[in-house]
């Protein structure tokens, strides 16, 4: 898999240990990555060398340490 340079913050809620008035949760704000596997294919365009993706790509959000 492949990192991207594509960022986006999500809000989750993690669980603590209950005291008074938290309900066991409190909400974190994580930054994550986009991570690349694949794409359904490459061309080469005039052939300069550029290639460029096309069709559907896969991948998956991973958290930022």
């Amino acid at each position: 898999m492949t990192p991207t340079n594509k960022l986006r913050w999500l809000n989750k809620f993690e669980t603590v240990e209950p005291y008074e008035g938290s309900g066991g949760k409190r909400p974190v704000r994580v930054l994550q990555q986009w991570w690349e596997k694949s794409s359904i294919g490459t061309f080469d365009f005039l052939c300069t060398g550029e290639t460029f993706s096309f069709g559907y790509v896969q991948g998956e959000w991973r958290d930022v340490e």
